[in-house]
């Protein structure tokens, strides 16, 4: 998995059993991961300006200094599967506990035709 923008938020929930590496990049917008709770994973995060943070309760820890930090959730990666690298300069860092598939929404990509938004206008430049 490889997500990268410039000016945006990035919101990734990984399935059970989903195979690293995983890469997640943002210059201006903040990370919000979800990883399984069975997962053995690394998380490799840097920040400039934004806070760190992890849900994971006794299976994860946090390690950050100055800006850089580790996830380890599980017994963290044995080899690169479990590698997860996140980076935003300005934004902050969350992992937490993948949400199951069944229980997020429908992007609007996956929509029936007749159940899409409605297209919104783009202001002139």
């Amino acid at each position: 998995v490889k997500a990268d923008t410039s000016n945006g938020s990035v919101e990734i929930d990984l399935a059970e059993g989903f195979r690293g590496p995983v890469e997640i990049d943002t210059s201006n917008g903040s990370v919000t991961l979800g990883v399984p709770t069975s997962a053995n994973a690394s998380v490799a995060v840097r920040t400039s300006n934004g806070s760190v943070s992890s849900a994971f309760s006794g299976a994860g820890s946090v390690r950050t200094s100055r800006g850089r930090g580790t996830i380890t959730i599980g017994t963290g990666a044995s080899d690169a599967a479990g590698e997860i690298e996140i980076s935003t300069s300005n934004g902050s860092v969350s992992v937490r506990d993948a949400r199951p598939a069944d229980a997020m929404p429908a992007s609007p990509a996956s929509a029936p035709p007749d159940e899409m938004p409605p297209a919104q206008p783009v202001p002139p430049a």
